[in-house]
C-alpha cells in the first residue's frame, strides 16, 4: 500500500511541476509578445504624430486650391501604408508567438511522457506478477501519449517552417 501512495505522490508531484513549467514558459513567451506589441504601438503613435506634424505643415503651406487634392491623395496613400505595415508586423508578431508557444507545448508533453515512461518502468520492477495485463494496458496508454506528443512535436516543427 505504501509502494502504491508513494507512485501517485510522484505522479502528481510530476503533474504539479509540469504544469507550474509550462505556465511559466507560456508566461514568459507571452510578455515577451507584448512587449514587441507594446513597442509597435508606440512607434505607430510616434508615426502618427510625425506624419500629423508634417501634414500640418504641408496644408498650411499648399495656398491654391489646386493643391489639396493631390496633397490629400498622397497623405491617403502613406496612411494606407502605414496601415498595411502595422497588420504586416503585428501579423508577424503573432504568427512567431503561436509557434514558439506551440513548440513550448510540445517539448512540455514529450518531458512529461518521458517521465511518465519512467514511474511507469519503476511501478513495472515493484508489480506483483498477477498485475501483468494492467500493467500492460497502463504501457499502451503511455505508448499512445508518446506517439501524441511525437505528433504534437512534428505539428510544431510544421508550423515553424510556415
Amino acid at each position: 500500500m505504501v509502494f502504491l501512495q508513494d507512485h501517485l505522490s510522484r505522479a502528481t508531484k510530476m503533474q504539479i511541476e509540469s504544469g507550474w513549467k509550462t505556465a511559466g514558459l507560456l508566461t514568459d513567451r507571452l510578455i515577451d509578445s507584448l512587449k514587441q506589441v507594446a513597442e509597435l504601438h508606440f512607434s505607430l503613435a510616434m508615426a502618427t504624430v510625425q506624419q500629423a506634424n508634417f501634414a500640418t505643415r504641408q496644408w498650411m503651406a499648399a495656398g491654391q486650391p489646386q493643391h489639396f487634392v493631390p496633397l490629400a491623395a498622397s497623405q491617403l496613400e502613406s496612411e494606407v501604408q502605414r496601415l498595411l505595415d502595422y497588420g504586416y508586423y503585428l501579423t508577424g508578431i503573432a504568427s512567431v508567438t503561436l509557434v514558439d508557444m506551440t513548440k513550448i507545448a510540445g517539448s512540455v508533453a514529450a518531458d512529461t511522457s518521458n517521465r511518465m515512461r519512467e514511474l511507469a518502468e519503476d511501478a513495472d520492477h515493484a508489480v506483483p506478477s498477477g498485475c501483468k495485463a494492467a500493467d500492460y494496458i497502463i504501457r499502451q496508454l503511455i505508448s499512445l501519449v508518446g506517439a501524441a506528443c511525437d505528433e504534437l512535436m512534428k505539428f510544431a516543427q510544421y508550423a515553424a517552417r510556415t
